[in-house]
């Protein structure tokens, strides 16, 4: 990591006053530090949760400034979120380990750490690939805007616009997939008016990951697949009925993506 970005990582860490020993050193004196306390594990969770904040806050400013950074492909801005995680991630095992004087809290620390940094850095993953999402500008009516996906164009998906799409899907032989993908659209459907936004959201979504299925293989963006994908799940939640049908999906997307 050049000089540039490590100033970026250290304003991050100094707007978010980490290593944050002092509030550290007030949970120690409320919750004790004998073998049978929990104070080194919520010790531990104050300075993974500070450590989230830094590392949000840094990749924020890198993906606003990515182009003066000049910092423009997926797999360098990947590598910079890569490099800052290894940081602060190493920087918080070191100091939460350096609260206590002994090796009796070591086990509960490293279990601690090594349970809630994974899915931090699957959060920061998925913020490049919002952001390749937004470079490729393949969706159609899909837009990102400020990290997230948004300005879509409310209302312009019709059903029988994603009907044959779907169907054009299933003619090239992805049939168990675009019959689950014609039974989510039913479920969308059936949302009542109290969901009409999460509606026409879902609609558009669908239609933005069926137009890259229906892509030659070659041409299809896995990062906009995940992306849309991703958002997909996060809405369906308003329903359980919508929610299992996404379910049944779920298992058949990771071959869209190439693993």
């Amino acid at each position: 990591m050049n000089q540039q970005l490590l100033d970026i990582l250290n304003n991050s860490k100094y707007k978010h006053k980490f290593p944050p020993r002092d509030q550290a050193f007030q949970i120690k004196i409320r919750e004790g530090v004998s073998p049978n306390s929990r104070g080194a594990v919520n010790v531990t969770k104050f300075y993974i949760e500070s450590a989230s904040a830094v590392l949000e806050d840094f990749a924020e400013t890198i993906l606003r400034n990515r182009k003066t950074a000049n910092i423009t492909s997926e797999s360098e801005v990947c590598q910079v979120f890569l490099e800052a995680f290894n940081i602060v991630s190493t920087e918080t095992r070191s100091c939460a380990l350096g609260e206590f004087n002994d090796g009796s809290f070591e086990r509960w620390i490293l279990e601690e750490c090594g349970s809630k940094f994974p899915p931090l850095l699957e959060h920061l993953k998925r913020k490049v690939r919002l952001m390749d999402l937004h470079q490729e500008n393949t969706l159609s009516s899909v837009q990102i805007t400020g990290g997230q996906i948004g300005n879509l164009i409310i209302g312009s998906v019709s059903q029988s616009e994603l009907t044959a799409t779907v169907a054009h899907i299933i003619e090239q032989g992805e049939a168990e997939l675009g019959q689950a993908i014609q039974s989510l659209i039913g479920a969308i459907e059936k949302l009542d008016e109290n969901y009409k936004s999460e509606r026409e959201l879902l609609l558009d979504l669908v239609k933005g990951f069926t137009q890259q299925i229906e892509l030659p293989k070659k041409k299809r963006s896995p990062s906009a697949i995940q992306a849309i994908w991703d958002r997909i799940v996060q809405v369906s939640t308003v329903s359980g009925d919508l929610a299992q049908v996404v379910q049944t999906i779920l298992p058949m997307i990771p071959a869209f993506l190439g693993r």
